[in-house]
């Protein structure tokens, strides 16, 4: 059902911006450092994303 509603590609991107994140974490950078600020602000793009296609998704099924 996940399949469905939310596309593939902003699966394959929370992966890869979650896995990122763990690996920041290992190597213990600086959270204020550039790449911190970039990581977050592109997780909330592409949680924004899901959530829009979530939405989009059950709009859809209600209305029809």
């Amino acid at each position: 059902m996940a399949e469905e509603i939310i596309e593939n590609r902003e699966y394959n991107r929370a992966t890869q911006l979650y896995y990122m994140e763990q690996l920041l974490l290992l190597l213990k950078l600086d959270p204020k450092e550039n790449i911190w600020e970039y990581l977050n602000s592109q997780k909330e793009k592409n949680y924004q994303k899901i959530i829009h296609q979530i939405d989009n998704y059950y709009i859809k099924k209600i209305t029809r």
